[in-house]
């Protein structure tokens, strides 16, 4: 995407969202509705798919991640089980390797760095800047330790520990959610007269609990998706902690939940028995929103808009 007017140029800008395994060749056009004019009016702005990714030879392991999503991120069974897991974990390795094993031992962060480089070099620039999140950081590290004397202008938001990649790294979600839930539980709180979680932040909390507990023992099915279990709203309310701007979505979650396990005794595997439909779609339309199901990296391109006060200022001020 070119630079909005002419004028004095800096360069160009890549990109990268996250994941790994998120696209961003379309990634400037979601940047340029939050990126600030000084910016815009500097940088051609770059957008790529990692190898591996999207336009850019997709590895693909032939699997239906939609039905086994509760999965994807390991929270053991509610009996504290993990043979699911491994059976899972050993399933899709299995997998990978035998539609993509060609490709795998060359998709690598390293390697994606250099494809960055390429991209530099392709278009004539002596150095690149870059804005990345999440993943994107570790991707922006590695490019600047392979290449330091090519970048120019390095943003990295939300950094990746290259020291704890990536196991251990995950072990980390666990206490960066007990430090970010209390903020979600006061929002509630604060507005019991519309979400009806609780009047108090530990109120909303016991309110969170009972809704996992009671999922755990019975799944809700999700119209034309997998089953909703205790898991799935883990992983969700997760998700649902990367902004402010979600709150509001996710306490509705919530709320919706909450009015499906209230109901009939749900039943999934008797259609004649179902939570009232008009919930459960409300339902679907909410998860679908939050990532939890549909596209894996809806809530990314929905951070793109719901950060883009966080992302602006932090753009202004370092490019």
């Amino acid at each position: 995407m070119a630079r909005a007017r002419p004028g004095p140029r800096r360069g160009i800008l890549l990109s990268n969202p996250g994941g790994p395994g998120g696209s961003g060749l379309d990634l400037p056009s979601r940047l340029a509705v939050v990126l600030s004019s000084e910016v815009l009016d500097r940088y051609d702005l770059i957008g790529f798919d990692p190898r591996g990714v999207g336009h850019s030879t997709p590895v693909t392991c032939g699997l239906d991640l939609m039905r086994q999503f509760t999965l994807l991120v390991p929270y053991p069974a509610p009996d504290g089980g993990i043979e699911r897991n491994l059976a899972f974990a050993r399933d899709t390795a299995a997998a990978c390797a035998e539609h993509s094993g060609d490709l795998l031992p060359f998709v690598t962060t390293a390697n994606t760095a250099r494809d960055m480089d390429r991209i530099r070099a392709a278009l004539g620039e002596p150095k690149l800047s870059y804005f990345g999140l999440s993943y994107g950081t570790y991707l922006g590290a590695v490019y600047l330790s392979l290449f330091p004397g090519r970048g120019d202008r390095i943003v990295l938001d939300s950094a990746v520990d290259p020291g704890l990649v990536w196991r251990d790294m995950w072990r980390t979600w666990s206490q960066a959610v007990a430090t970010r839930l209390p903020d979600l539980l006061t929002f509630a709180a604060e507005r019991d007269a519309v979400y009806h979680l609780g009047a108090t932040p530990e109120e909303v909390r016991r309110t969170y609990d009972r809704l996992i507990a009671a999922l755990d023992r019975q799944p809700l099915p999700i119209p034309g998706g997998p089953v909703f279990d205790g898991n799935a709203l883990r992983g969700s309310t997760r998700v649902g902690l990367y902004f402010d701007g979600f709150f509001p979505l996710m306490a509705e979650l919530w709320q919706e939940i909450a009015a499906a396990v209230s109901g009939p005794t749900v039943n999934t595997a008797d259609p004649v028995d179902p939570v009232d439909p008009a919930v459960l779609a409300r339902l679907n339309r909410l998860i679908s929103a939050t990532g939890a199901a549909g596209s894996g990296r809806r809530w990314q391109r929905d951070g793109a808009d719901v950060g883009g006060q966080q992302h602006r200022r932090a753009l202004r001020g370092d490019l």
